[in-house]
């Protein structure tokens, strides 16, 4: 029985020792025994040692920092647009109707833009400055493209430079500038107004730019020092009294002019000769009158008439060359031509009106076509009149 009963315990303890070693073989079947499960422990601490991989994310997110941090550079462009935006900062300096004043080793600056006038000089104290002073040069900055008026009655300006903006010098502009001794007109200038330059009795030269076209009225009267004068082939018209009293030598007048105004030379004493182109249909009255040291006169065919006291006492004149184009000599228009010896008419001459000639005490005879009509007194009563 004991025997029997101990064979019965050892059955049941290998029954529970089998039982034990089934559940073991249960559990190698997901993982390896515990020896091995050390491992899996170390295998559930890679994914940790996968996190850097997670923090590849955070290096994306310092590239993307980087990138941010780059974006200034796309600003660059930004910062070189004020350099584009520069020649808009120089606007100031030449706003239209704004002028200010430097002056510097006697040489008085006006910038400023658009019509510089007389209130506008004052405005700025242009005015104030250049009358303290006995001498200053004038210099006119760029952006100011009129001028009317500005420096009337400024004695003291010597020269003065015009800007290449400058397109109009107008009315009056350097009118009694007694002293000013220079000038240099722009090209750009296609404008100069009535009296600009009258009575500037230190002028001795001026240019005046292509694009004139007229010769304004008294633009050089007075002008005493006035020696020459180049007209350029644009001008169409010489204007009353436009050289009326100055003191020019000599004087070409280009084939583009088709008229010279009332006393347009009228007085200039220093003019020697003159040639009047054929293009010149109309010349008015006292146009070259009192003209006293004028000695010689041609007129280019074309020309028809000589006007009433077109030449009236110019003294010194000795030669006269008519056109064959001429018709008629109008009243008093050589009167007191008291030098003249010698007059050949063309045949062409139809009509010589009253006192055409008359006091031209030097004349003895003359020789007249056929059939030009001879007003009474067209000549001194002594004057033998052959036709």
């Amino acid at each position: 029985m004991r025997k029997r009963a101990l064979s019965v315990l050892l059955c049941a303890a290998l029954a529970l020792s089998l039982a034990a070693c089934g559940g073991g073989q249960t559990g190698s079947n997901s993982t390896e025994p515990p020896a091995e499960s050390t491992s899996s422990g170390q295998q559930t601490t890679e994914p940790e040692s996968t996190q850097p991989e997670e923090t590849e994310p955070a290096e994306t997110k310092s590239t993307e920092t980087e990138s941010e941090e780059t974006q200034p550079a796309e600003t660059e462009p930004e910062e070189t647009q004020p350099a584009e935006t520069q020649p808009a900062e120089t606007a100031p300096a030449v706003e239209d109707g704004v002028f200010t004043t430097t002056y510097e080793d006697g040489v008085l600056t006006i910038t400023g833009g658009g019509e510089l006038t007389y209130d506008k000089m004052k405005e700025c104290h242009a005015i104030e400055d250049i009358q303290a002073l006995e001498q200053v040069e004038v210099v006119v900055g760029e952006g100011v493209t009129s001028i009317v008026g500005a420096f009337g009655g400024c004695a003291s300006i010597t020269s003065i430079k015009l800007p290449k903006s400058l397109t109009k010098i107008g009315k009056w502009t350097f009118q009694d500038c007694s002293g000013l001794t220079s000038i240099e007109i722009p090209e750009s200038v296609t404008e100069i107004g009535e009296q600009a330059f009258e009575r500037c009795a230190s002028l001795t030269s001026v240019n005046i730019p292509q694009g004139i076209t007229v010769l304004n009225t008294r633009v050089f009267f007075n002008c005493t020092s006035l020696d020459t004068v180049t007209i350029p082939d644009t001008v169409t018209e010489i204007f009353d009294g436009a050289f009326l009293d100055s003191g020019i030598k000599s004087i070409t007048i280009p084939d583009s002019v088709t008229a010279i105004g009332e006393e347009a030379f009228h007085g200039c004493d220093n003019l020697t000769s003159v040639t009047i182109p054929g293009s010149v249909k109309e010349i008015y009255s006292n146009a070259f009158s009192y003209c006293e040291n004028l000695a010689r006169v041609e007129f280019g065919e074309g020309t028809e008439t000589v006007p009433r006291y077109g030449f009236h006492h110019c003294t010194a004149l000795t030669e006269i060359i008519f056109p064959n184009s001429l018709q008629t000599i109008e009243e008093s228009a050589f009167e007191a031509c008291t030098s003249l010896t010698e007059i050949i008419f063309p045949d062409s001459l139809r009509r010589i009106e009253g006192g055409a000639f008359r006091s031209c005490n030097s004349l003895t005879s003359v020789t007249v076509p056929k059939n030009t009509i001879v007003a009474e007194r067209a000549f001194n009563d002594d004057v033998t009149i052959n036709q």
